[in-house]
């Protein structure tokens, strides 16, 4: 019932989709073009923000993309820039909803927020009964309102806290039952955890750092330490370049608005200076924050 385009950047999340569902994977190439529907469908583009049961209307509800020229607009690229993982359950039903079958727009959103909850609700289940302790934390975490909004809207961070929500109970889960010995699959599971992590969203890699606690475990075998070795350099790998390679040409490139390295050097110029202001900024409105 969160009409669309409510969502933390929503429309440029589905902007990504609408171009992966094209088979275009990277979020920036030439001759972009983009049917301006996915704006102007937007509840963030509207200039008041009036309740949205008109999104329900017949004509607004059963829109579909048109395939004339005049309804593309031309030259749009996506802020939109995380791994295509991230977006492929959504995008495979874009491709099938939207260009076979000629589906709505607004029900094959809505279909894809569905798809997306669901894969976060399957992977915080799965985790809580993985996780040895803490499992009532862990499903008070999944559950909190915040989490619960980005995973039933467009975005990368359902798949994010997924992602991390597993790797978490499963390091935690092989450190308290395999003490003795780390059985093959489990290295094997944590190998592909490492992986997923590499797909999420720029960061979610200081996870791996929790693998250190299983450095006093015996491995089964030289090659599982090697597998499990190889898991974390793809992680590694992928999620430093893919963010370098994608983001280039986009506002968080070096010369960019958002630019990251910018945003980091103002920080490491005056550390404590910044560490002081946040630490007064988040005492000053943790009791806004709270209510």
């Amino acid at each position: 019932v969160i009409p669309y385009g409510a969502g933390f950047d929503e429309e440029r999340h589905l902007a990504r989709i609408y171009y992966m569902s094209l088979y275009k994977f990277m979020p920036s190439f030439p001759n972009a073009t983009i049917h301006k529907d996915v704006y102007d469908l937007s509840y963030q583009r509207r200039f008041v923000q009036t309740p949205a049961f008109d999104m329900f209307e017949n004509e607004t509800f059963f829109k579909r993309f048109g395939t004339r020229e005049a309804d593309l607009r031309y030259g749009q690229k996506t802020q939109s820039i995380y791994s295509p993982a991230i977006f492929l359950p959504q995008a495979l039903l874009g491709r099938a909803l939207w260009w076979k079958f000629d589906f709505p727009i607004l029900p094959t959103i809505i279909l894809q927020r569905v798809a997306g909850l669901l894969i976060y609700v399957a992977a915080a289940f799965a985790a809580i009964r993985m996780i040895p302790f803490g499992k009532w934390i862990l499903a008070a975490v999944a559950l909190l309102p915040s989490a619960s909004y980005q995973a039933a809207t467009l975005n990368a961070d359902g798949f994010n806290n997924a992602v991390s929500f597993l790797f978490i109970a499963c390091v935690l889960s092989v450190y308290v039952s395999e003490k003795q010995g780390i059985q093959k699959g489990s290295v094997w599971i944590l190998a592909g955890l490492s992986v997923l992590l590499g797909l999420a969203k720029p960061g979610a890699i200081v996870l791996l750092l929790l693998l250190l606690i299983l450095l006093r475990h015996p491995f089964p075998s030289k090659s599982s330490i090697l597998l499990l070795s190889v898991g974390i350099a793809i992680s590694m790998a992928v999620n430093i370049g893919w963010w370098q390679l994608a983001s280039q040409g986009s506002s968080y490139s070096d010369e960019g608005t958002q630019s990251l390295l910018r945003q980091t050097g103002s920080i490491f110029t005056d550390p404590i200076g910044f560490s002081g202001l946040l630490l007064q900024r988040v005492i000053l409105t943790f009791p806004s924050q709270l209510q």
